[in-house]
């Protein structure tokens, strides 16, 4: 279930092709192109705004910011909005970013660290503790993006129908298979649904219906507008009572 699970998460990235590769060689050549290298004259305006967390073991391929304006809140966190822009274009996209985010009052958001975290289509992540707020984020932030070169993240409810923005719901931690597992995010969350129904339909002897369209019915039933990928606001409480 894992492999399959994973390819579906995985869907979507670009290939580290020669050429990013040259124009984002290092982790440093990759925070100096997003102007957040220390010593610099953007990275110091930046470190003014904000703290950067030291790198977390279980997730090093990422780059984490918290506000200075107000206390971490991330425990309670739920609702998150995806910047996807092509590779070559995240050095404009993040400047733009970071800056909506400052207006805005975004607690704490991550980026890529490396090239193979930038190829990623969830290169740029912020975190909300309502969906009111991610979408006046996320309208502020259009406005300064919109026309750009889309990526697009899987498994997301797309805000301008380009796949610039998106968001999801990461899931409560009592969703957790077992107690000792990390909360999950909501993509992971998602195809690891999706890939147990697909699993368990392709088991069964006599298909009634196609294996694809078994996993697309379940995850509906779950609470997600397979469509758009939207999830309802009572999602993990309707998956808990099932």
């Amino acid at each position: 279930m894992s492999v399959l699970a994973a390819r579906m998460y995985f869907h979507n990235r670009e290939p580290a092709s020669p050429r990013l590769i040259s124009n984002f060689p290092t982790e440093k050549e990759v925070a100096e192109r997003l102007g957040v290298l220390e010593g610099t004259e953007s990275g110091d305006r930046m470190k003014q705004k904000w703290s950067e967390v030291p790198p977390d073991p279980d997730g090093p391929g990422w780059r984490v910011w918290t506000s200075k304006r107000g206390r971490n809140e991330r425990s309670r966190f739920g609702y998150k909005l995806y910047v996807s822009p092509r590779t070559e274009a995240l050095p404009e996209a993040f400047s733009a970013t970071a800056k909506t985010f400052e207006e805005t009052g975004v607690r704490q958001f991550k980026v890529g660290r490396d090239i193979y975290s930038i190829v990623r289509p969830d290169k740029l992540v912020a975190y909300f503790l309502t969906e009111e707020q991610l979408r006046e984020t996320a309208e502020r932030l259009y406005a300064r993006l919109g026309g750009m070169a889309a990526h697009g993240v899987p498994f997301t409810c797309e805000l301008h129908g380009d796949g610039l923005l998106s968001w999801g719901m990461d899931p409560p931690k009592r969703t957790q298979v077992l107690p000792w597992q990390e909360r999950q995010s909501w993509r992971l969350w998602v195809v690891n649904r999706l890939a147990t129904a697909l699993l368990a339909a392709k088991a069964q002897t006599a298909h009634a219906v196609e294996p694809w369209k078994f996993a697309i019915d379940r995850v509906r039933l779950d609470g997600i507008e397979t469509n758009s990928w939207t999830p309802s606001p009572d999602i993990f409480q309707r998956v808990n009572e099932t």
